[in-house]
């Protein structure tokens, strides 16, 4: 097959059906290929064969045989940037991902000098809103909502900060002083 390639390469390197040099590649090609599923197929009976005879046997070899089988997931990590692509062969790609979080986790500086206290105005504003929400609706819970609410939420999620659970309140009945 490769020797009728590169002829075909050398003389016309043409796609035309009526070429003989490009015929006698494709009739070679597919030869190759038949003759790589015939061996393919010859190898994979025989594992079969032997793993059929020495499954009661040698039950060792026949996992050996087994876990070899399974597929196992290849992975490459690519990294484009200003046009130039890095792989994870590559010791730049950890640079890289090193350079942007600690672009990302330093303190930001503001290109507007007048930015950051517009930020400052605009949170001082909000919080001074919520406060003021929150003392003219002074809202009381009873237990009776807590524990209507808390019985409609799922069970098996993860706790909060203060590591109590919905089962807690759930199930956890009154406090009873």
């Amino acid at each position: 097959m490769r020797l009728n390639r590169i002829e075909w390469l050398n003389n016309c390197n043409c796609h035309d059906i009526k070429c003989d040099v490009f015929n006698h590649y494709k009739q070679a090609k597919r030869a190759f290929r038949d003759a790589q599923r015939s061996a393919i197929d010859e190898y994979e009976s025989s594992i079969v064969q032997k793993t059929e005879n020495d499954i009661d046997v040698d039950q060792k070899s026949v996992w050996i045989i087994l876990n070899k089988r399974k597929q196992k997931s290849h992975t490459c990590t690519a990294l484009k940037k200003d046009g130039t692509l890095f792989t994870d062969t590559s010791n730049d790609l950890m640079s890289i991902w090193y350079d942007h979080f600690q672009n990302v986790f330093s303190r930001s500086v503001f290109s507007e000098p007048d930015r950051e206290t517009y930020i400052s105005d605009r949170v001082s504003t909000i919080r001074e809103i919520y406060r003021t929400l929150n003392e003219e609706d002074d809202v009381q819970f009873s237990y009776s909502d807590v524990i209507h609410i808390c019985s409609h939420l799922k069970n098996n999620k993860a706790c909060g900060h203060d590591r109590i659970a919905y089962e807690h309140i759930k199930y956890g009945g009154k406090l009873y002083s």
